[in-house]
């Protein structure tokens, strides 16, 4: 019994048709049907993906997930200079010209990259914790191109100077 319940559930969610796949569809939940039927899926890095054709016949493999949130929510929005800097309130790092940082402790990337995933888009800086001090790092390029793993306190006290609101000081 409890199999059909599941399986009407699933016939129920909207599907939508995948573009440059015109083959594919896609469901709210992330599973890929082609013609009606659903194409197998397997778990990799945490992530479910699955191969499908384009209009083209390459094969590709796509974050079922991801791909859903794409075609159903649409992007989101992307951030502006005028949005990081007048609304955030954040300032240039002084040794990283590249990036800003608000008085929190937020690093955004200012000059957008060329290639990769964030292409021709601002965006917030992922942190990574260290294991021998339990601090936050991000990863940033100086002049030079080099990257640099750099505390986050120190990026905010560089840029804002010895200003006592970042949050991890308190420990």
């Amino acid at each position: 019994m409890v199999t059909s319940d599941m399986t009407t559930l699933l016939e129920t969610n909207e599907r939508r048709p995948i573009p440059q796949f015109s083959k594919y569809e896609i469901d709210t939940n992330g599973f890929i049907y082609r013609k009606s039927k659903r194409v197998s899926s397997h778990y990799k890095n945490g992530r479910w993906y699955s191969f499908i054709y384009s209009d083209r016949g390459t094969q590709v493999q796509v974050d079922t997930k991801r791909l859903a949130e794409a075609i159903f929510k649409g992007n989101p929005p992307e951030l502006t200079r005028e949005d990081i800097e007048v609304h955030l309130k954040a300032i240039t790092v002084p040794d990283f010209p590249r990036y800003a940082v608000a008085q929190h402790g937020a690093i955004y990337c200012m000059d957008p990259p060329r290639r990769g995933r964030h292409a021709g888009k601002r965006y917030l800086l992922k942190e990574s914790v260290s294991k021998s001090n339990k601090k936050p790092y991000v990863l940033l390029y100086d002049y030079e191109g080099r990257r640099r793993n750099v505390q986050v306190e120190k990026v905010v006290h560089s840029a804002w100077g010895s200003t006592k609101t970042f949050p991890l000081d308190d420990e």
